[in-house]
């Protein structure tokens, strides 16, 4: 019978590579709409509209929008990819395989370049685009995941030199 813990390993890869597809679709449709919005017309003005304001984006202002979004989502992939290797790893017996400690930093890497770019990316857009009553709010949850994350990496780390450690006994 397989343990507890593998199962759910299993469920949760699953789970990360449902994410990751959907994701991947909308970053396609994110770069769809970057392409539609170089060649049509008139939509900084409709955009503006919607927004109530009178301040109409630029193309520009508008495809760097869409940079930023693709580039957050491909960060929110690769910290999916790294961590459905580790809940392979975990399902397939290894947890304390030697490039899991490695996964974990860079997740934990991308999760702090995520934040800083995040808030770099709010002060850059204009208060018209906002939206009324969005103001920006230090997330010390994300900062705290990622010094989990750290310390995880470390334990996994130390499981994997253990490990290795107790392989040159036998």
């Amino acid at each position: 019978m397989e343990p507890r813990g593998r199962s759910l390993a299993a469920v949760a890869s699953v789970i990360l590579l449902v994410l990751m597809i959907i994701i991947g679709i909308g970053i396609a449709a994110v770069v769809v709409g970057g392409v539609a919005l170089t060649f049509t017309s008139g939509v900084e003005a409709k955009l503006a509209e919607g927004l109530k304001t009178t301040e109409v984006p630029t193309k520009s202002e508008l495809l760097l929008l869409f940079a930023a979004l693709i580039l957050l989502l491909g960060m929110l992939v690769a910290m999916l990819h790294r961590l459905r290797r580790v809940t392979l790893t975990v399902r397939n017996g290894d947890p304390f395989n030697e490039r899991n400690p490695r996964d974990l930093r860079i997740i934990a890497l991308l999760l702090a370049l995520g934040q800083i770019f995040t808030t770099f990316a709010f002060l850059a857009i204009p208060d018209a685009f906002r939206g009324e009553g969005v103001r920006y709010d230090l997330d010390l949850t994300s900062w705290f995941a990622v010094l989990i994350v750290l310390v995880l990496a470390e334990v996994f780390r130390e499981g994997a030199r253990l490990r290795a450690e107790a392989e040159l006994t036998v």
